[in-house]
This record gives C-alpha cells, structure tokens and sequence, in this order.
C-alpha cells in the first residue's frame, strides 16, 4: 500500500444540518405543523382528546391530594399549579418519549432521502410545543377563572437560591426554622 491510498478523503452523506440553517428550519416548520395538523384532523374530537388526559389526571391528583392526604391546605393555589406543572411534565414527557424513537419511526424516510437528520427530533418537540401552547391558553383560563391576578413577573426568570448553611460539626444542611437535629 501506497501513502496515496491511505489519504483521508471527503465523503458526502447524510449530516445533522446537511444544507444549511435555512433549509433545516423551514423543513422542521413545515413536518411540525404537519404531524400537529394530523393528529387532530382526522378524530371525533379533535383537540379535546389531548385536553382531556391532563384534566382527567388534574382531578385525580387534585382529589387524592386534597381529600385523601389533605396536602392540599399547605400550597396556595394548590389546584392552579397541580394543572399548570401537569401540562408542562405532559410537554416534557411527549417531547421526551416522541424524540426517542423518532428517527426509528421514519427509517423509511431516512434511508430514501438526504435531509438534515436533525429535523425529526426537532419537529416532534416543536409539535409538544404547538400542543403545550393550546394547553397553556386553557391553563391560564383557568388561572383568571380561580381568582389569581397575572403578574408580569412570572415570565422572569426565577431567582438564584443562595447556598444551603451547613451545620459545623456534622455538615448537614441547618437553618434557624431546622436546626441540625445531631447538635441539638
């Protein structure tokens, strides 16, 4: 063998962004709204199918929270942020679980054509986001409908914590309302 054919040597194929940001983007916008467009489009309901499952869950766990352990007392506006971390754990999840076996799922699609491979992740998220985004009108609906005043400053985001205090002798975390129950 010759040092000539041992060289490195481009070779084309298929990548993560093949074409450019612009060509990713506009092809991840149109299978988006597309897979959201169908799921919905051919069902007796609708979107309400995809409203109902968080609802159903939010009555549940309001019920088992409120009655059963009576936990529900301690956090103000307990059923407000049950609905509201409900439907973003949906998002998260969907998002998760979709993404995971996406480029499995269209295999097919995969080996027939070059596109950014990118894309199919992405658009099962941006689909959870199109979902999460019809959640949240109904969410706040629910907001303004159990007496909570919007506030601007809920889209800051949240502030740092500042560092745990730790007990001297055995490191654990204490504060003045807990004290470390090994010193006292």
């Amino acid at each position: 063998m010759t040092d000539a054919s041992l060289e490195l040597r481009e070779v084309r194929g298929p990548s993560a962004l093949g074409g450019g940001w612009r060509r990713a983007f506009d092809l991840l916008w149109l299978i988006g709204v597309t897979e959201f467009r169908r799921s919905y489009l051919g069902t007796a309901l609708g979107y309400l199918w995809s409203l109902a499952r968080p609802l159903l869950l939010f009555g549940v766990l309001l019920v088992v929270f409120t009655q059963a352990f009576d936990l529900g007392d301690r956090v103000r506006e307990y059923p407000v942020l049950l609905l509201f971390n409900i439907v973003l754990f949906g998002f998260f999840q969907e998002s998760t679980v979709m993404a995971v076996g996406s480029i499995v799922a269209q295999e097919s699609v995969v080996r027939k054509t070059q596109f950014p491979r990118l894309v199919i992740p992405l658009a099962v998220v941006l689909t959870g986001l199109f979902n999460l985004g019809t959640n949240l009108v109904v969410v706040f609906i629910f907001i303004l409908a159990s007496g909570v005043d919007p506030m601007w400053t809920w889209l800051l985001f949240p502030k740092r914590r500042p560092p745990t205090r730790r007990c001297g002798s055995c490191r654990r975390a204490a504060s003045p309302a807990f004290p470390c129950s090994r010193t006292a």
